[in-house]
């Protein structure tokens, strides 16, 4: 029975195929899975024949199923009957045999019949090339169409010729003259393939466009350079190609018969010599703009330029996939050659040229199993690309890619030559081990992964050093870096990689990446080392002149390092402006530049070598720093409201709900309870526990504890029960100070109660003389120790000395300078390190404190309500609070002059509304920890910096950026935050190994002088202002790639219909870690999940994205106002997405379809990765392809950006432009 359609069969590898079924199928037998039609014809394929006659001619018990995979198919030539399929046909001729062992070893048979049908027997349009190629090697010649359009053997031998009569030029597939006739068609190489995803991934885009410059002297005839150029595309097929994809498997290149050569003649000899290099630019810049066209030309053309002076720029615009630099340098050597015979009248005496697609089939050759168990050696344990830590601009803007240029002098670069001609080692080599450590030193840690360069052109192919072609590929280089190496052993290391990797250039880098741990749909690395031969001029002895000036190619790697040896080895450095800043590369370069210097003492220990160029280590360590100033160290911190009490002692010092306080009479009540406190045997260095609520009670019972000499312990009568009872173990504190209606909330102890409201201990209190106790303490001895959360379970007791305090408190009253008349509402909690300075720096100037109401804190209209109604002067607050407050002014105007932020980051949405709502006032972002005195750097905010800084160091403050070594970063590098100087706390309360393992030697400082490891992520700005980029423990990993969670908050809250986000890391049902976005909104409805996250699509990478949004009335606060991360919900319900979802609509069963063809796998659901299935860039272009044929428009962007079958399925649309249900 005649069938026009087609069989979809998977084969041994899974791969689904579809292929034409039978001419004429055997009656009582069918093909299995018939569908499709002629135009679908793509992919691997085994027809299978499944006998559909009667169960009881079958024999058969069972139901009818195909046969399995594997299983020897019926070849169309035996005759199917009763008795089965006949043997295969045995060859007749010589030309017969020789296709019949050609099939048989490409397709994987033991036996092949001359009329068996290639496709019947698992062939392709791929393996028709390996078929054209295992031919040609033993002596025929038959091309692509032919093995594809003829039955088997016998029709294959009928059209085949030995090659000696074939000749030397590509086999023809048409019989027709024209010039455009495709003469050969064959697949890729995985370093073009990877090039036209790229294309295809960004159309507009300029990645892999490349432009050669020549400057030619001497007597030009511009027709015998067209004519020289016309010969040359003449001989290299590669020059002659396109390429094609739409309805194809896979992409393949054309060659064509002939291809015109495209020669434009430009006019700039106006042009001045001092702008020739600006205008040069400027063309090209316009010449990549316009694109390059793949499909319907070869992608390369020229531009001859006239200029000033008699001279010419002869411009090669082209596409990377069609050649490298050594291609390159051939073409225009041949090119030379052939216009200096032309010349001549003369024949050009060029080398027989060896086709490119003699290196593609080459390729198949390699033993593939022997590399990629030297990948995975290599790779071992690398699970993410190396991420370096260098500053962004401010303003993303100017140019795609900027270069910067650079040389040693003579004198380092035969240091350089010396050190490596001593240790038997390349310039090369040397100048990746210096790449390698600079990636280190810019926050790539211990293990960088970078790329390098080779030629692909070491595998012995005959005549490989003639071929004109993408030969060059790219491969990962791993260096790391300990510290303890001698410079010498380290750089032999990486020359030895250097020289293995050479034996494995010719692997893909997609297959190279799989042997890694990286995630799927991540680049290996992203920086590239590019080691370029010396250029020369191609002249023949009076002829014209071809001398290379520079070469433009785009890529999308965010650094490319370029170097050329000579005399003195020059280097050239591209990158994105767009990504890394100017400033921030130009130090780049001359970090480099000493690096090289440096490895010139082989005998040295790398962590011996220079961190950083002195002029720029001095900037960070000492001028960023210097921040000397003068303050009362000889006060401790309850002397500075005393000098205040002696000097105004009527003005009022607090003030509360009913009434006020003047300084004096606070004075008096407060020494009468130091009196007490000293009879029960409080002194210096006792802790005295104070639990009490935000009243008068509370600054009388604080006052007294610094005046007795002890030091304070907040206990928050918020706080759990257990909480409170672990600090009072903890500090096993003499006495603690309470109010009769919180006596149930202070844990029984060992110690004395006081209780300040009550009639019997204010009786006592009452008795004891009002005058100040002897001063028995020092600047030396504790003020206060504040416990906050630790890791184990156990609160941490912070030491903070009056010394400390004193010095921040000092430098609050003449940075802030309050007078009397002004007023400070006390806002937080006792256990928050804030509420000394609230109260501290306004006594310090004589101004009143502001009692507030015990929860206070947490209302954001009592607290707008209290800085009109109460006319403050300034105010600390929380930037979660803040947020809250801004929408509640209205038209009210806040009668500040100073508002305080901190202990939390400041986003820009929420500074920009402020500077709207409060132009008068001056916002203040203040960073610092419990255990270096509250704070420790500051900056007067400004929404004109384009960023959020936390400014620079205090006073007697410093601040050091360190990375993992514990050396200087580089300004921009982000590093773990050390602070240093007169606030440094003693350490922690009863805990000597936590203390020494935070509290560590200052290497920079003063001898005996410590700091102390934030954990905080911050860097450098140019300005010497510091930017806060999150918490080493806030640090998540997703997908493979780092991620601070402050960053997707940020990026969050840029949706104009949000007012609050909170983001965390949370396990799915999976145990994969994704991120999780809890919102308030500002605007009923609230904005849908798929709004949120188009929104951050354009601000954030795929992976940052959350994969869940949960909307929330109110963000959880703590006690002291941050938000509680461990009180938010977990995701359940319709926010927790199962562990496998089928697919549900018609788009989505498409798409599944195309993902098991392609992917060969089994299973599908709309909410797995494409890349953590195993898909790849390459892949997403048969995803595109295949996708396209069922009636879907897709792009590879889609894929990166959507790589679920759920999302992919919202963007897809029909191939006619409407849309699919």
């Amino acid at each position: 029975m005649p069938v026009s359609e087609y069989v979809v069969v998977v084969n041994d590898e899974e791969q689904y195929s579809l292929w034409p079924a039978a001419r004429e199928i055997p009656a009582g037998w069918t093909a299995a899975g018939v569908r499709g039609t002629e135009d679908e014809c793509v992919g691997h394929v085994e027809r299978v024949w499944v006998d559909m006659r009667p169960r009881a001619l079958r024999g058969g018990d069972d139901g009818i199923g195909p046969l399995p995979v594997g299983h020897a198919p019926v070849s169309e030539s035996a005759c199917v009957d009763d008795a089965g399929p006949s043997r295969p046909a045995a060859p007749r001729t010589e030309a017969e045999r020789v296709m019949v062992e050609v099939l048989a070893a490409v397709l994987g048979r033991d036996t092949v019949g001359v009329h068996d049908d290639f496709f019947a027997l698992g062939g392709d349009s791929v393996l028709a090339i390996h078929v054209v190629a295992r031919a040609r090697e033993a002596g025929w010649a038959i091309n692509p169409r032919q093995v594809l359009t003829c039955r088997g053997p016998a029709e294959l031998a009928a059209v085949a010729v030995p090659v000696a009569q074939a000749g030397t030029a590509e086999p023809d597939v048409e019989a027709d003259g024209d010039p455009w006739q495709v003469v050969d068609t064959y697949p890729l190489s995985p370093a073009q393939a990877g090039m036209v995803f790229h294309t295809l991934f960004d159309p507009d885009g300029t990645e892999h466009v490349v432009q050669f410059v020549y400057a030619v002297d001497g007597d030009l005839d511009t027709g015998l350079l067209r004519r020289a150029w016309e010969h040359v595309v003449d001989r290299h097929p590669i020059l002659r190609t396109t390429f094609a994809w739409d309805g194809l498997p896979e992409p393949v290149q054309r060659v064509h018969r002939h291809a015109p050569v495209e020669l434009r003649e430009l006019d700039w000899r106006d042009v001045p010599p001092s702008r020739l290099p600006a205008r040069l630019d400027e063309h090209l810049a316009a010449e990549r703009a316009g694109g390059v066209d793949l499909e319907h030309r070869p992608p390369h053309r020229l531009d001859l330029v006239s200029v000033a002076g008699g001279g010419h720029r002869m411009i090669w615009h082209g596409h990377h996939v069609l050649l490298d630099g050594w291609s390159a340098r051939l073409v225009v050597e041949e090119v030379r050659a052939t216009y200096r015979s032309l010349a001549d009248g003369t024949r050009p005496a060029l080398p027989e040229p060896v086709p490119f697609r003699r290196h593609v089939d080459a390729l198949r050759d390699h033993d593939r199993r022997a590399a990629a168990a030297y990948w995975r050696k290599v790779l071992d344990g690398v699970r993410t690309p190396t991420q370096l830590s260098l500053p962004r601009p401010e303003r993303a803007a100017g140019p795609e890619v900027e270069t910067l240029f650079g040389r040693l002098s003579t004198g380092d670069t035969g240091n350089l030559r010396a050190l490596a001609r001593r240790h038997r080692l390349t310039v090369a080599s040397v100048v990746h081990a210096a790449w390698g450590l600079l990636l280190s030193r810019h926050g790539g840690g211990r293990d960088v992964v970078f790329g390098t360069t080779v030629t692909g052109r070491s595998g012995g192919l005959p005549g490989v050093e003639r071929i004109v072609g993408l030969l060059v590929t790219t491969l990962p280089v791993r260096v790391r870096v300990p510290l303890d190496a001698k410079v010498g052993d380290w750089l032999r290391g990486v020359h030895e990689q250097l020289v293995d990797l050479r034996a494995h250039e010719h692997c893909a880098l997609v297959d190279v990446r799989r042997q890694s741990e990286v995630p799927a749909g991540q680049r290996l690395f992203d920086t590239v080392v590019v080691f370029e031969p010396t250029h020369r001029n191609l002249a023949g002895e009076g002829g014209v002149t071809f001398t290379p000036l520079r070469t433009e190619e785009r890529t999308g790697y965010q650094l490319v390092l370029n170097v050329v040896p000579g005399d003195e080895l020059a280097y050239r450095l591209d990158f994105r402006p767009g990504r890394i800043a100017p400033d921030a590369a130009r130090r780049l370069t001359a970090h480099f530049a000493m690096l090289l210097t440096e490895l010139a003492a082989p005998d040295a220990r790398i962590g011996d070598l220079a961190p950083l160029p002195e002029a720029e280590r001095a900037l960070v360590v000492e001028r960023f720093n210097d921040t000397a100033a003068e303050f009362p160290a000889h006060l401790c911190l309850h002397e500075l409201f005393e000098r205040q009490a002696d000097r105004c002692p009527d003005a009022v010092a607090v003030r509360t709900g009913t009434g006020s306080v003047s300084y004096a009479e606070l004075d008096v009540r407060a020494n009468r309870l130091a009196h007490h406190l000293v009879d029960l045997g409080v002194g210096p260095e006792s802790l005295v526990g104070i639990c009490v609520e935000r009243d008068l009670d509370m600054v009388v019972g604080l006052l007294a504890v610094l005046k007795a000499g002890a030091a304070y312990v907040p206990l928050d009568p918020g706080h759990p029960a257990e909480r409170l009872a672990r600090v009072l173990a903890d500090t096993a504190a003499p006495v603690v100070l309470t109010q009769e209606r919180l006596l149930g909330r202070v844990p029984r102890h060992g110690g004395r109660v006081i209780c300040l409201d009550g009639a019997e201990d204010a009786a006592r209190v009452a008795t004891r003389p009002g005058g100040r106790v002897a001063r028995t303490v020092s600047p030396e001895n504790l003020a206060y120790v504040t416990y906050t959360s630790g890791s184990t379970g156990m609160p941490k007791g912070t030491l903070i000395r009056h010394r400390g305090i004193v010095n921040y408190v000092w430098w609050m009253a003449n940075r802030f300078p309050l007078t009397g008349g002004d007023t400070v509402p006390q806002l937080a909690g006792l256990s928050f390190d804030v509420s000394a300075y609230e109260l501290f720096w306004p006594w310090a100037r004589g101004a009143a404190v502001l009692l507030t109401r015990p929860d206070g804190h947490r209302d954001p209209r009592y607290l707008v309500d209290t800085m009109v109604g109460e006319n403050v002067t300034a105010a600390h607050v929380v930037p979660s609070m803040l947020r809250a407050v801004l929408p509640l002014l209205g038209e009210r105007r806040l009668p500040l002059r100073w508002l305080l932020a901190s202990a939390e980051a400041l986003t820009m949405d929420v500074l920009e509304e402020w500077e709207k709502r409060c132009p008068d006032t001056e916002l203040l972002n203040l960073y610092g920890v419990t255990e270096v005195s509250v704070d420790s750097t500051v900056w007067s905010c400004h929404s004109s910096a384009g960023l959020v800084s936390v400014g620079s160091p205090i006073a007697n403050t410093r601040v050091y950026v360190l990375d993992a070594a514990g050396a200087p970063a580089p300004v921009g590098v982000v590093g773990e935050a050390h602070l240093a100087g007169a606030g440094v706390g003693r350490g922690y309360h009863g805990r000597p190994g936590l203390t020494a393992s935070r509290f560590v030697p200052d290497p920079f400082g003063p001898p005996g002088e410590r700091m102390y490891r934030t954990g905080d992520l911050v860097r450098w700005l140019p300005g010497g202002t510091l930017e806060f980029l999150g918490r080493l423990d806030h640090e998540v990993k997703i997908r493979g790639f780092r991620v601070d969670l402050g960053e997707v908050e940020a990026a969050v809250l840029t949706h104009p219909g949000l007012a609050h986000a909170v983001v965390v890391a949370r396990a799915d049902a999976r145990g994969s870690r994704r991120l999780v976005a809890y919102v308030v909104a500002n605007r009923a409805p609230a904005p849908t999940t798929a709004e949120l996250r188009a929104h951050l699509h354009d601000r954030l990478p795929d992976y940052m994205v959350p994969a869940a949004f949960v909307v929330l009335d109110t963000i959880p606060l703590n006690p002291n106002g941050k938000v509680d991360r461990a009180a938010l919900p977990e995701v359940g319900g319709a926010g927790q997405e199962p562990s496998f979802v089928a697919p549900r609509t018609s788009v989505e069963h498409i798409l599944a379809g195309v993902w098991r063809e392609v992917l060969g796998v089994p299973e599908v659901g709309v909410h797995d990765n494409f890349f953590d299935l195993g898909g790849d860039s390459v892949l997403s272009i048969r995803v595109m392809a295949a996708a396209r044929r069922a009636g879907l428009a897709l792009t590879p962007r889609q894929m990166f950006a959507d790589p679920t079958i759920a999302d992919l399925a919202v963007h897809a649309r029909a191939e006619d432009g409407g849309e699919h249900r």
